[in-house]
């Protein structure tokens, strides 16, 4: 071999190491739009959502037998419907979900079979005197929904419980706020029925045009608080931060540092030490995996402040993002 070939060579060699050494050091990211605050503004003032609107209905539901789930107004369906979207498109997904009047028959009777039981169940026994066609609605739409029953209208329900998520009960895998952030899903339906307390809610996730075949799948990584956030989107007291990576995590494996760069405060996570709470989630909830981590004494945030995320042990590696709050 002539003495410049094999120059040559080992120039190529030397470049595909340093090549290969600069890919396994660069970090993953979220596999979301980054969506600008700009353009969440904009989102947002295109897609209205009053949080106090109260409930209305195209038919009433009736409570006493014979019993009817009725069907709620068109108004309403777009102010919860909007709050999805909202959300959605904060995250960096596809924020057209849109109504399956199906979907919404199903919850509606899932909302009724709770208001009629006094319970929250996926599987629900049947109450006295419902005809076994109306059962077997509500039944199928409990299996298949988020149920509520802790605000008094849906888009209080949709952000500040399911998208918080964050009770004793649901700190463990946050169920209802993967589902809604779900990059599959395309259609719901919503159910509401008062109640001389709290009303029982119900929003339809799982069905099966809600389940995509991707490999991998086109969003992945999503992380909440997404990269931009707004203030009124996240309780920093209560909610816990997630990142669904979609794929099978080690929890032994994972460690979690998250910074706050206005005063430098680090929160470690970890199955060994975690200052805060800490999870990882296998179980599928529109997609597997979740990483669950709530920062201990983060009392406040503030507009402005921005905080460092970085996840080691993953399967894919590395996963940096910066989440930055802002007001609307």
């Amino acid at each position: 071999m002539r003495k410049g070939t094999r120059r040559s060579l080992l120039f190529i060699l030397m470049a595909l190491l340093s090549l290969c050494m600069a890919m396994s050091a660069s970090a993953a990211s979220p596999k979301v739009a980054k969506r600008t605050q700009a353009q969440i503004r904009k989102f947002i003032k295109e897609h209205p959502v009053k949080m106090n609107k109260k409930t209305t209905y195209k038919t009433k539901p009736k409570v006493k037998a014979p019993f009817k789930a009725g069907e709620l107004s068109a108004a309403t369906n777009k102010n919860a419907l909007n709050m999805i979207n909202q959300i959605r498109y904060i995250a960096g997904l596809d924020a057209n979900v849109k109504i399956n009047k199906n979907f919404a028959k199903q919850a509606q009777a899932a909302a009724l079979v709770s208001r009629l039981n006094g319970s929250l169940l996926h599987e629900p026994e049947k109450p006295s005197k419902m005809s076994s066609s109306l059962y077997t609605l509500g039944k199928n739409g409990a299996g298949k929904s988020n149920l509520g029953r802790h605000y008094s209208t849906l888009p209080q329900e949709i952000l500040y419980d399911w998208m918080s998520d964050s009770d004793e009960t649901n700190i463990g895998r946050l169920a209802h706020r993967r589902w809604i952030l779900n990059p599959y899903f395309k259609q719901t339906g919503f159910g509401f029925v008062d109640d001389p307390s709290w009303p029982y809610t119900a929003i339809y996730v799982a069905g099966s045009e809600n389940y995509g075949f991707d490999d991998p799948p086109k969003n992945y990584n999503i992380v909440w608080p997404a990269q931009n956030t707004p203030i009124t989107f996240f309780n920093p007291v209560t909610d816990a931060w997630t990142v669904t990576t979609g794929k099978t995590e080690t929890a032994s494996k994972v460690k979690v540092t998250l910074v706050r760069t206005r005063d430098k405060k680090k929160w470690v996570f970890s199955s060994k030490k975690h200052n805060g709470d800490f999870t990882v989630s296998n179980a599928s909830f529109g997609q597997t995996d979740c990483i669950i981590f709530r920062p201990k004494n983060l009392k406040k945030i503030k507009a402005g402040d921005k905080f460092n995320v970085t996840i080691t042990g993953l399967v894919c590696g590395t996963l940096k993002y910066t989440v930055k709050f802002f007001k609307l």
